[in-house]
């Protein structure tokens, strides 16, 4: 998509797949965002439930959101992959169906990396929610890039919270869509190797479902 002056600053890029029962609270979190200048860009990959109707009516009352689909079922990677290449904002900032953003979460990331050039991949903490909805603790990642480098064998970063500077996202390659799982642990590496600087915020921004509606990553 070409850039015009009204181009949004932020793409939320949500891939969802069969997400009936979850996507609502998910998207009216990101529409309900204290910063305003983002697009919601959803890719539903290959839905056979009621997700497609759900994120098609929630389009028609707002305009920030843009549907992708795929026609059939391809996989998160492949998802995520043709989400950035059709992203427009200068920041990509990801979400899944599952869970749902603190009310500044996109404020926070947006200024930190206002204010941190030098961070080109920076993620969050979160609120640990149960199967009831009931708190249950805060999960917290190593803050700065050394530490996330020193233990990136073990995953330092909670992907639904994570933020891109898309053209270094794109430098690197993207997610790989050949992957159906574990595409953003592929990605870790892939960055680390090109040299992309890591941080994480301490505090939550998002409430993160421990006992997942369904598996984004295993379909």
């Amino acid at each position: 998509m070409t850039k015009t002056a009204s181009t949004p600053r932020v793409t939320v890029l949500l891939a969802v797949y069969n997400s009936e029962r979850s996507i609502s609270k998910c998207v009216e979190s990101i529409l309900e965002q204290s910063f305003k200048d983002f697009e919601l860009l959803i890719v539903d990959d290959g839905s056979t439930d009621q997700t497609a109707d759900i994120i098609r009516r929630a389009s028609k009352k707002d305009n920030r959101i843009r549907i992708l689909s795929n026609s059939s079922n391809l996989g998160l990677g492949a998802s995520l992959a043709w989400g950035v290449d059709e992203a427009v904002g200068e920041y990509l900032i990801r979400i899944d169906a599952d869970d749902v953003c603190l009310p500044d979460r996109l404020e926070r990331q947006v200024r930190h990396l206002d204010q941190n050039p030098e961070v080109d991949v920076l993620g969050g903490a979160a609120l640990e929610v149960d199967s009831s909805g009931k708190q249950i603790g805060v999960r917290c990642m190593p803050a700065e890039h050394d530490d996330i480098m020193a233990c990136i064998w073990a995953n330092p970063f909670i992907h639904p919270t994570v933020a891109f500077r898309r053209r270094r996202l794109l430098d690197v390659g993207s997610y790989d869509p050949e992957l159906r799982r574990r595409q953003d642990y592929e990605l870790w590496f892939r960055c680390a190797e090109r040299g992309l600087r890591f941080a994480n915020l301490q505090e939550p921004l998002i409430y993160y479902f421990l006992m997942r509606i369904h598996t984004v990553n295993n379909r």
